[in-house]
C-alpha cells in the first residue's frame, strides 16, 4: 500500500471490483499495462453531461473480437473486458472530471494537472482516464503500490518524480481544507490557476498557461 492506517474497508471491496474485471490488472510485475488506441471502440450514442455540463468520459465493453484473447482464455466465466475511452480532443481535462461527488473531483483534479505538468495533453487524455477507471477515489488510490501506479502512468514520462507527487498529493488532500490548492504538494500555479478557475469559479486570476487562458477567453468570456 502506499499509505495506510485508514478505514477503507468500503474502497476495499470496490477495488478488488475493479481489478476483478479489468484483465489487465492480473498482469505479472513485469508486464506493464499497454495502452493502445487498436482495441478502442466507439462509444455508443452521445457522450455523458455532467454537473454544469462537463462531459463525462465513458467506458463500455468491447465486442468478443477485441478482447484481450491472452487474458481472457483462462477466464470465460470473467465478466467482458472494458474499453476506456480516450478523453475528447475538443475539451480539456479539467471538463471531463468523471466522478459526481464534489470531493473527489476535486481529488481527480489535482491527478489531472500533476499529470499534465511538463508533458503534452494528448497522452494524458489516455492516461487519465486509465488511472481514474481503476482508482476513481483517493482512498482507493491508497491501496495502489508505487510498481501498481508506474505501470499505469509510465506514458506521461517522468514516472518517478510523477508517482512520489501523485502519492504525496493525495495523503496531503485527506486533510486539506479545501482552499489553497498550493498547499497540497506537487501542486503550483498551473494546478492552483485552474482550481481557482474550476472549483471556485475565481475568474480574476492571470494564469500564464495558454489552455487557461484560452478557456477564460472562449469559455467564460474574459480577457486580459
Amino acid at each position: 500500500m502506499v499509505f495506510q492506517g485508514l478505514d477503507t474497508s468500503a474502497f476495499d471491496i470496490l477495488v478488488r471490483m475493479v481489478h476483478n474485471r479489468d484483465p489487465d490488472s492480473r498482469r505479472g510485475p513485469d508486464q506493464p499495462k499497454h495502452i493502445s488506441r487498436q482495441h478502442m471502440v466507439p462509444v455508443r450514442g452521445q457522450p455523458g453531461v455532467g454537473r454544469a455540463g462537463h462531459h463525462v468520459a465513458q467506458v463500455e465493453p468491447a465486442d468478443g473480437a477485441d478482447r484481450d484473447h491472452h487474458d481472457l482464455s483462462a477466464a470465460s466465466d470473467t465478466k467482458p473486458a472494458m474499453t476506456i475511452q480516450p478523453l475528447r480532443d475538443d475539451l480539456m481535462v479539467q471538463q471531463q472530471l468523471p466522478a459526481r461527488v464534489e470531493w473527489i473531483r476535486r481529488w481527480q483534479h489535482m491527478v489531472a494537472v500533476i499529470m499534465l505538468n511538463q508533458t503534452g495533453r494528448k497522452p494524458v487524455k489516455t492516461v487519465f482516464p486509465i488511472f481514474v477507471h481503476r482508482w476513481p477515489t483517493p482512498l482507493g488510490f491508497g491501496q495502489a503500490t508505487e510498481q501498481e501506479i508506474k505501470q499505469v502512468i509510465w506514458p506521461l514520462g517522468m514516472v518517478n518524480v510523477r508517482c512520489k507527487r501523485l502519492v504525496r498529493m493525495t495523503e496531503d488532500f485527506l486533510t486539506w481544507d479545501g482552499d489553497d490548492a498550493t498547499m497540497l504538494y506537487g501542486i503550483g500555479r498551473y494546478g492552483s490557476d485552474s482550481y481557482e478557475i474550476f472549483f471556485k469559479q475565481n475568474y480574476s486570476v492571470e494564469p500564464t498557461d495558454k489552455e487557461l487562458v484560452r478557456y477564460l477567453r472562449e469559455e467564460i468570456f474574459i480577457t486580459a
